[in-house]
């Protein structure tokens, strides 16, 4: 009997390991042109050979700077998400990540192979826009995916890429994310099996031997001159997979950047499900940004 529930232990071990590295796949259910903004369909190609489906909006007068967005885990282009920055004044490029919605790929790898999709949606804005500054905003596996795009360490942009960054429902690191995603399937008492969960997921997915922390990348980044005025952190106060106290730790590697703790939400898209306030302290946040670059 003992050994018939290590097995059973071990095949719940694999599944939960295989579920957290193959995402749904997601398609949007709507345009930006349903929600009264024109906009481009497009496919991009990454540096290691992947076609990504992406959307591209633009504001009725000048392009005076872009927004590129990243959705999270299981997620896909956002529609809502371009209407608002065409509406603001803004460009907008949104892409489905890699094993996401319409582009190519199966597996997720928690935002490191995906900085590549970023790169590649950097390149496609500079083809386009030119100078004009570039905003990232990145949700969940999408800021990861960002913050790890422009780490000074072991990213594939520069780490002044973006004039500012909007990360929402970000995790600290993978070891926490894991632990926190067992214990909400299993309880607390799964947590002891969440490194060996965490082990074969990075090995199904490539990234054995890898520390994927953003808290750690945004160290760097500050180190190397990220100005905490261009950084708008924001996360669900209901969150168990990216915690308040996470959030707070994010700021604590940022001192004096801006920070958004969303009552009544979990780990859900903060656009749609948040309030009003919500989306006017992004385009407040845009704006500002836009200030400071001169535009």
């Amino acid at each position: 009997m003992r050994w018939l529930a290590v097995l059973i232990m071990m095949g719940v071990v694999f599944w939960i390991a295989g579920r957290l590295s193959l995402p749904d796949r997601r398609v949007p259910g709507s345009t930006p042109a349903d929600l009264g903004v024109p906009f481009e369909a497009l496919q991009l190609v990454t540096s290691d050979g992947l076609s990504l489906a992406a959307w591209v909006v633009e504001p009725a007068g000048p392009v005076t700077a872009a927004v590129l967005v990243f959705h999270g885990k299981d997620g896909c282009r956002s529609p809502a998400r371009l209407a608002l920055l065409a509406k603001a004044g803004l460009a907008g490029l949104s892409i489905d990540h890699r094993a996401h919605g319409e582009s190519d790929g199966v597996r997720t790898s928690f935002g490191w192979f995906e900085r590549h999709d970023v790169a590649a949606a950097v390149d496609e804005a500079r083809r386009r826009w030119g100078d004009v500054p570039l905003v990232g905003w990145g949700t969940s596996q999408g800021a990861a995916a960002l913050v790890f795009a422009i780490d000074p360490q072991d990213g594939v942009l520069p780490p002044d890429t973006f004039a500012g960054l909007l990360l929402e429902s970000l995790y600290v690191d993978m070891d926490t994310a894991f632990r926190q995603r067992v214990e909400m399937t299993l309880g607390s008492w799964a947590g002891f099996w969440s490194g060996s969960m965490m082990a074969l997921a990075a090995w199904r997915s490539g990234l054995t031997g890898l520390e994927l922390s953003p808290r750690a990348a945004l160290t760097r980044l500050a180190a190397a001159g990220l100005s905490p005025e261009t950084v708008l952190l924001a996360s669900g106060a209901e969150d168990r997979h990216a915690t308040p106290a996470e959030l707070q730790q994010l700021a604590d590697v940022l001192p004096g950047c801006a920070v958004e703790l969303l009552d009544g939400l979990g780990h859900v898209d903060l656009l749609s499900h948040g309030t009003a306030r919500w989306r006017k302290s992004v385009v407040a946040f845009l704006h500002g940004l836009g200030k400071r670059e001169g535009v």
